[in-house]
């Protein structure tokens, strides 16, 4: 059973939030596709987790612009720096562990990116092995998938594990339902049960009809922002990936 039992769902608004004052530096480790550490002064660290593609050319890569990739024009290469905004506008003071998982695959016509699922286990992992190091307090993760049957959620050995260290050490694990209308599946990872499924919410507080639900949606926030693309101009996103981190930022602050 999830943390949170099915059919209670918790709603926040940033109405409802009471103000704290912490006494610390809140770090919020985003696992996602890229980033970009000069256009964002909250990134405090940036590690790249990928089959094959980190800046260096192998597999893992830690330091300054670790999570960058050299063309920003491929298509959702941008999802993680979009997302990060969302998070930043709920709470401008929380500090941001960025772990890119997006492989960058060129072929004769075009740019593709890839998220593996191997990778994404690897960067919970890294975080259960390093939160101390760098204070982490949660983690976000706006990647979802849901082919697999509904009532079943898919086995990972390496992400369970990690997750339960984290959820032992009170570092919970958010990661968003997904966005395919289901409404009695959520994603995995949110299917798991040491993890907090976020779905996403409309302005007017209703949830988004393209939200995954059902057992496994723990918690929603709203799932649209106004944020700066990668050129610089405004865009509006939207979707339960923009719940996630807002949600976890509103939280911390």
């Amino acid at each position: 059973m999830k943390k949170i039992a099915a059919g209670l769902i918790a709603v926040f608004s940033l109405t409802l939030l009471q103000p704290t004052h912490a006494e610390d530096q809140k770090v919020i480790a985003i696992i996602d596709s890229a980033m970009d550490s000069t256009k964002n002064p909250s990134i405090i660290h940036e590690v790249c987790i990928t089959i094959k593609t980190c800046p260096n050319g192998t597999s893992f890569q830690e330091g300054p612009g670790s999570a960058n990739v050299s063309d920003w024009k491929i298509k959702g290469i941008d999802h993680g720096y979009n997302i990060t905004q969302a998070a930043n506008q709920i709470a401008p003071n929380v500090k941001i562990v960025f772990i890119r998982i997006s492989d960058v695959h060129v072929y004769p016509t075009f740019s593709a990116i890839h998220n593996s699922g191997q990778s994404l286990s690897r960067a919970l992992e890294w975080v259960s092995q390093n939160a101390s190091r760098f204070s982490i307090d949660a983690v976000s993760i706006s990647q979802s998938r849901s082919n697999f049957l509904a009532g079943t959620c898919p086995t990972d050995v390496v992400f369970s594990s990690a997750a339960q260290v984290l959820k032992g050490n009170s570092i919970p694990v958010y990661a968003a339902t997904g966005n395919d209308s289901k409404k009695n599946q959520v994603g995995f990872p949110s299917c798991l049960p040491d993890v907090i499924g976020v779905g996403a919410t409309t302005p007017n507080g209703t949830i988004a009809k393209y939200t995954n639900s059902g057992p496994g949606m723990d918690m929603t926030f709203r799932g649209d922002a106004r944020v700066k693309a990668y050129g610089g101009w405004d865009i509006t996103i939207v979707g339960t990936s923009v719940a996630t981190p807002a949600l976890v930022a509103s939280l911390l602050k």
